[in-house]
C-alpha cells in the first residue's frame, strides 16, 4: 500500500509571507526545550515533508494533510483561548473547501490534522465536519472525550525531545522499585498514589519534579499516571532510558493499540489497583521483567527515510539487543548499508528490506554476516536476481529466505520501467483503486489511512541520528 500513498500539504504551509506563517510553517528548532511535550506535534510535521508521500499535485492525492499547529495557536497572543482557537480552526477548514474544494468531495474524511496539545481536544468544536469526518492525530486519546473516535482517529505518542543514550542501564544496577514524579495537583488519581506511596523507601513517588533521569535509569519501573488528560511523555520516555513502563490511566486509547501488544513490554493498571501497586510490582517474576526489557527495543521499522552507513551505526550501538528491522522504500540504503548491517547488528534475527536499491552484492554480505539471522524477506528490489538469492541460501541452509526476485534474463525487461500508482493503494500484492469523486471512495481511502496510520507507522519513540535527522521508532511485526 505505501507503494502508491499520495499525500497533499496545503501550500499554507510554503507561505513565509502570511501574517500567520507561524501558525503553519515547520517548527526551527523542534529541540528547543521549551517546545516540551509538543515536540510530537512538530516532529510529525517536519517528518513527513521529508518523506517520500508527499505529492504537488492534489488530483493524485489520497488524503490531506491540514498544517495548523495547535501548540503555535496557542502562543499567539491574537488566538490564544480555546475559543479563538477553535474558531480560527473552523475558519481555516471552511477557507480551504472554498479555495480548493477537495474537502467537499467527503466532507473532509480524507483529511488530517495534528495536534499534541490538551487544548486542542476541542479543536474541531467549531465545525462539526472536522469533528465528525476529519481523522484527528492526537495524544490526547481518551475514550471519555466526547471530540475523540476511538475508530477514526488515531492515537499519537508523546514524545519529550532528547538526545539517543549510548548505553541502558542494566537490570541489576536498577535498584529502585518503581519511579514517578510529576505535579500532584494535576489529577486525584496522583494525589492518590502519592498519599499512598510517598514514603515507601523501595520506590520515588514524588509531587514534584527532581532530577527525573536519575529515576529514570535507576528503577525497574517506571509510572505513567493521568494528569489533566490520559497522556503524558513518561511513556516514550521510559523506554528511551530502558525502564519498564507501568501505565495507569483508564480511558486511554494507548497508541496504535490494535498493533502494539503493550503488555508484552508494559504493564497497565486500573486507578483502583493504586492500593495493590507494590504488590503487584512485586509479584512479577525476574523471568518475566527481563521479557519486558527485551521486548523495548527489539523491533524497528524505517519507513521511507534515507539514512547513512553512520545512522545505522549509530542505531547499531545504540539498539544492541535489536532482534527485528524492517526497511521500506528509502533511497539510500544500499549495499554498502547492508553490509554495515551485516557486520553490527549481531543480535539480529529477522530482516525485511522493500523497495531500496540493493543488489545481489548487498544481500551476500549476510552469508557471513548478522550471526542470529534466522529470517530474510527482500521485496521489489529489483537489484537482486535469482542467483544472489540461490548463493545466499547455499551458504546459509537454516535461513529462510522469502525473496522477490527474477531469473536475470528478465531484468533487463523492467529497466526503466514505472510502475503507475496514482489514483491506487498497493499492499501485499492487491490494487485498491481510490478515485476521490465520491464519498465511497473516500470511505476507502480514510480505512486505508487506517491501516496507513496504526499498521505501518507504529510510534512507540524518537531517535535523533548523528546527522540531525529525526525519526521515529517503530514496532511491527515481520
Amino acid at each position: 500500500m505505501l507503494s502508491g500513498l499520495k499525500i497533499f500539504v496545503y501550500p499554507d504551509i510554503y507561505n513565509s509571507n502570511s501574517s500567520f506563517a507561524g501558525i503553519f510553517l515547520p517548527y526551527r528548532n523542534p529541540y528547543n526545550p521549551k517546545l516540551g511535550n509538543y515536540f510530537s506535534e512538530h516532529m510529525f510535521k517536519i517528518n513527513l515533508l521529508r518523506s517520500p508521500f508527499l505529492t504537488p499535485n492534489p488530483e493524485e492525492a489520497h488524503f490531506f494533510f491540514l498544517p495548523f499547529s495547535i501548540n503555535s495557536l496557542r502562543n499567539d497572543r491574537r488566538v490564544f483561548s480555546e475559543a479563538s482557537i477553535s474558531q480560527f480552526v473552523a475558519d481555516y477548514s471552511k477557507n480551504i473547501s472554498e479555495r480548493f474544494g477537495f474537502w467537499n468531495r467527503s466532507r473532509g474524511a480524507d483529511h488530517f490534522y495534528v495536534c499534541c496539545h490538551s487544548v486542542g481536544r476541542d479543536v474541531a468544536s467549531k465545525f462539526l465536519d472536522l469533528h465528525r469526518y476529519a481523522i484527528q492525530v492526537v495524544c490526547s486519546s481518551s475514550y471519555f472525550q466526547k471530540f475523540y473516535v476511538s475508530h477514526k482517529d488515531v492515537a499519537m505518542p508523546q514524545v519529550w525531545p532528547r538526545l539517543p543514550k549510548t548505553n541502558l542501564v542494566p537490570k541489576s544496577e536498577r535498584t529502585i522499585l518503581a519511579f514517578f514524579a510529576g505535579r500532584e495537583q494535576n489529577s486525584i488519581i496522583r494525589q492518590q498514589l502519592i498519599d499512598m506511596w510517598g514514603n515507601d523507601t523501595s520506590m520515588i513517588i514524588s509531587g514534584k519534579y527532581h532530577n527525573s533521569q536519575e529515576g529514570f535509569t535507576k528503577s525497574k519501573y517506571c509510572l505513567h499516571v493521568k494528569g489533566y488528560e490520559v497522556n503524558t511523555a513518561r511513556v516514550s520516555d521510559a523506554i528511551h532510558f530502558g525502564c519498564v513502563p507501568v501505565i495507569i490511566s483508564n480511558h486511554y486509547d494507548l497508541p496504535f493499540a490494535n498493533v502494539l501488544d503493550w503488555s508484552k513490554f508494559s504493564i497497565v493498571i486500573s486507578h483502583s489497583d493504586i492500593p495493590h501497586l507494590k504488590a503487584i510490582l512485586l509479584s512479577i517474576s525476574e523471568k518475566m521483567y527481563a521479557s519486558f526489557l527485551a521486548n523495548l527495543h527489539k523491533e524497528l521499522v524505517l519507513i521511507g527515510l534515507n539514512l547513512t552507513t553512520m545512522n545505522l551505526g549509530l542505531l547499531a550501538s545504540n539498539c544492541q539487543a535489536l532482534e527485528r528491522l524492517a526497511l521500506y522504500g528509502s533511497d539510500t540504503i544500499g549495499d554498502v548499508e547492508i553490509g554495515g548491517i551485516a557486520a553490527k547488528y549481531i543480535s539480529l534475527k529477522k530482516l525485511c528490506i522493500k523497495g531500496c536499491p540493493v543488489s545481489d552484492q548487498g544481500i551476500e554480505s549476510l552469508i557471513s554476516g548478522c550471526p542470529k539471522l534466522v529470517k530474510i524477506k527482500v521485496k521489489k528490489c529489483r537489484g537482486v536476481i535469482s542467483e544472489g538469492a540461490d548463493r545466499l541460501k547455499a551458504n546459509r541452509v537454516s535461513l529462510a529466505i522469502n525473496l522477490d526476485c527474477m531469473p536475470s534474463a528478465l531484468t533487463n525487461l523492467i529497466i526503466g520501467e514505472t510502475l503507475e500508482t496514482t489514483g491506487s493503494s498497493i499492499q501485499g500484492g492487491n490494487v485498491l483503486n481510490l478515485p476521490s469523486s465520491n464519498r465511497a471512495s473516500s470511505s476507502l481511502a480514510k480505512a486505508n489511512f487506517s491501516l496507513f496510520a496504526r499498521r505501518n507507522f507504529v510510534a512507540c519513540a524518537f531517535m535523533r541520528l548523528s546527522n540531525g535527522s529525526i525519526f521515529f521508532c517503530y514496532k511491527h511485526c515481520l
